[in-house]
């Protein structure tokens, strides 16, 4: 699994090494816009390079599964909201803040995080819907659904101190081997749901 998953993940970064240096070019000729769909695909997957990169340097230091939990639960959102905004393109110039300066001058920080949460949206899609929208809601005998890699996670890391004390208790080297396995399943399914979309997006 993990070996299958090293071969996916390097084959994916030396291809988006290569187109994305190409659209970094092409913004910087002003070919294309900031809120385009090629500068989403850019940003995510500039993103999820570096977010496997550190889940495999934290792993590989012997870092507790927490920081791990949390890395791989953000990617799945986050690939959940990309390949939702992808299939609804008009959503696009809301990601990058179209309206972050309606409402916001700057003087009050705690604001403006919020303006550049949610509140960029006119109306924002909860997490489930997003998922149920393109297809990752519900898992089958087939595939694992994004929003249940995303669900598991987001548990793991609400209750992270507990699920600490679990792992101490228990035998940590075959528990890393084994959590070292799913994860990489994980981020298969993860990486092959932003590929298929990325591949045909730009």
């Amino acid at each position: 699994m993990q070996e299958y998953f090293y071969e996916l993940y390097n084959n994916f970064k030396e291809y988006a090494k290569e187109k994305n240096s190409k659209i970094s070019v092409e913004f910087n000729e002003n070919k294309i816009q900031i809120a385009s769909k090629e500068m989403m695909s850019f940003l995510v997957s500039e993103c999820l390079i570096e977010d496997v990169e550190t889940v495999f340097e934290l792993k590989n230091k012997g870092f507790s599964d927490r920081y791990t939990d949390y890395i791989i639960r953000n990617m799945c959102e986050q690939v959940i909201e990309y390949m939702y905004i992808m299939k609804h393109p008009e959503l696009i110039s809301e990601y990058f803040g179209e309206k972050i300066n309606e409402k916001w001058n700057g003087e009050n920080l705690f604001k403006g995080l919020k303006r550049t949460g949610e509140a960029r949206f006119k109306e924002k899609i909860i997490i489930s819907k997003m998922s149920s929208d393109i297809g990752e809601r519900k898992s089958d005998k087939h595939k694992i659904a994004l929003y249940d890699i995303y669900s598991v996670k987001a548990e793991l890391e609400h209750h992270s101190y507990f699920h600490y004390m679990l792992n101490v208790m228990c035998d940590e080297k075959d528990k890393k081997e084994t959590q070292k396995e799913i994860d990489s399943m994980y981020l298969i399914y993860i990486l092959s749901a932003f590929i298929k979309v990325y591949n045909t997006a730009v």
